[in-house]
């Protein structure tokens, strides 16, 4: 069980070339036991692995996995050993606040008015200068693959149901669609499938 404990929990079968990988998705840590691991089990690592990059601004898992620097280092060991390394770019929206250290930036806030504690609003440019820089320094490793992890969509950031209503996502919307809507007329429209100024308001939120 020590041993399994490194992996994070599941593994991912990846259809590449055309055959199916076994990829083993891992903390960024403990690297002599990972190696252990190899020897013992090389069919187990033999399509190489995928680091978990949780951030620091998540509260889940051991503080040494969230930190660049050792995934970093991690990443660069095993690639010296030819070992084939993925990076999983995760919580990129964050999964809920539970999760999520409270940051400075504008929050997001849900169909129904609720305002997160923790949830950034997505649409924040000081936020996705935050997301493009993480992504940057992943890339900079050169991983054979960067994924994002599955918070990386618009439902489900509990509290909110979805992102983001809040004003100024709501303003911004308004004037690039030459709408006055608030955010209670706003979703009433999207749930009704109205047509505002010719143009069906869902599928213009969508694209939004």
């Amino acid at each position: 069980m020590k041993r399994l404990a490194l992996v994070v929990g599941f593994c991912t079968l990846t259809a590449m070339a055309g055959e199916y990988q076994s990829l083993q998705r891992i903390w960024a840590t403990e690297t002599a036991k990972i190696e252990a691991a190899m020897e013992r089990y090389p069919r187990a690592f033999q399509d190489g692995f995928i680091i978990a990059a949780f951030p620091e601004t998540i509260k889940v898992g051991p503080e040494a996995v969230r930190k660049f620097e050792n995934q970093q280092r991690f990443a660069e060991h095993f690639q010296q050993r030819g070992v084939p390394v993925q990076i999983c770019i995760s919580s990129t929206l964050g999964h809920h606040d539970g999760w999520t250290v409270p940051g400075d930036y504008p929050k997001m806030v849900g169909s129904d008015g609720t305002v997160t504690k923790a949830m950034a609003c997505p649409r924040a440019p000081a936020f996705i200068a935050n997301i493009c820089a993480r992504a940057s320094r992943h890339a900079a490793l050169h991983p054979k693959v960067i994924w994002l992890d599955d918070d990386f969509r618009i439902p489900s950031h509990q509290p909110a149901d979805m992102a983001c209503f809040c004003p100024d996502c709501v303003q911004a919307f308004n004037t690039t669609y030459g709408f006055a809507f608030d955010r209670a007329a706003l979703v009433t429209a999207i749930c009704s499938d109205a047509i505002v100024n010719g143009v069906n308001v869902r599928d213009v939120w969508s694209a939004y």
